[in-house]
């Protein structure tokens, strides 16, 4: 009367294996809790939270086109007291300034670069025209900080021209172009 037993859906040596299986896994993962909690307990340190501050909406900035210089400088002449710009003259400097404010292709506009060349009779004064051409670029700087087409513009070395007058100096401003 075998039939009489009762059957557990195992039978002998299997029935042992899955039974053991069962328990190796339970105890695996019991060791793996283990590290896990002993591997997230270890210097704990209790930082107090902070309220997170809520969200603002920051708009994008629109792209700002390039600045460029126009590639056709706008040229003039200055008729200059060229001594009384050597020794320091304010009527000499006010009115190279003059002069300047009145040239109509300035007004309203904004100089990126400025090239100033002095007169030089011969080639034994070059260096004394490129100090009056200097001089020149002195009065614009001075015009520049008082807000007027010469804010922040660059100057190249002062530069002379062969057989002109002392008394000329000869400007060639690079304006920004207009959009």
């Amino acid at each position: 009367m075998m039939n009489d037993l009762p059957r557990s859906g195992h039978s002998g040596k299997r029935g042992a294996l899955f039974h053991t299986a069962g328990w190796l896994f339970a105890d695996l993962l019991l060791a793996l809790a283990m590290i896990f909690l002993i591997a997230n307990t270890r210097d704990i340190t209790v930082t107090q939270a902070h309220a997170t501050p809520t969200p603002t909406f920051t708009p994008i900035p629109t792209a700002t086109p390039l600045v460029r210089l126009e590639t056709k400088p706008t040229v003039f002449s200055l008729t200059v007291d060229y001594q009384g710009l050597l020794a320091g003259s304010a009527s000499a400097r006010q009115d190279v300034a003059n002069q300047v404010r009145a040239q109509h292709a300035l007004k309203g506009r904004r100089a990126g670069l400025v090239l100033a060349f002095g007169g030089a009779p011969d080639q034994s004064l070059t260096g004394e025209a490129e100090d009056i051409a200097s001089k020149v670029e002195d009065v614009l700087r001075s015009l520049g900080n008082q807000g007027f087409v010469f804010i922040g513009t660059s100057y190249h070395p002062p530069f002379f021209s062969l057989y002109s007058s002392l008394s000329y100096v000869n400007l060639e401003v690079y304006l920004y172009a207009q959009s």
